[in-house]
């Protein structure tokens, strides 16, 4: 399959099992992420594989209905390497707490791939650059139940 299939599909794939989410706090559909996620990747490298996982990194985690996407499933659809990146960056028990799976996906930043963590960090940065949007759009109204970041100490 051409790359430019592949890429194709995974755009279709990912905007299908993400079609009713919007992004936290918003009306923004959720696609918008991946696709945010994988244009940085294509900046920083030239790995298909890269940038389709950058698409396809939240479908196992996030999809619709849970649980309906797997490795297995990807590693089908696309390629072995692919699934790879996209397993390396979910979750893999999302009952435990919050707190917990944070920890435990930090912990594993160690042992991920080159790939992988090239995906994490165009992931990360998207995820921040939309933060820093919506404090300059929303200010710390955006944090209802934070302290408020104007505020001196």
């Amino acid at each position: 399959m051409n790359t430019l299939h592949l890429l194709n599909e995974a755009v279709n794939f990912a905007a299908s099992v993400h079609r009713t989410q919007k992004r936290k706090g918003s009306d923004v559909p959720y696609i918008t992420h991946p696709l945010a996620v994988s244009l940085i990747l294509s900046r920083v490298s030239k790995d298909d594989n890269v940038i389709i996982a950058g698409i396809l990194h939240d479908t196992i985690e996030d999809c619709e209905p849970y649980g309906s996407i797997t490795k297995n499933l990807i590693e089908k659809k696309f390629n072995p390497e692919i699934a790879a990146i996209v397993d390396d960056l979910t979750e893999q028990d999302k009952t435990l707490p919050w707190a917990i799976r944070k920890l435990a996906a930090f912990t594993h930043i160690k042992s991920m791939s080159h790939e992988s963590l090239l995906v994490k960090s165009a992931d990360v940065l998207h995820n921040l650059l939309s933060l820093n949007d919506d404090i300059e759009t929303l200010g710390d109204k955006h944090f209802p139940n934070s302290m408020h970041l104007n505020q001196t100490r």
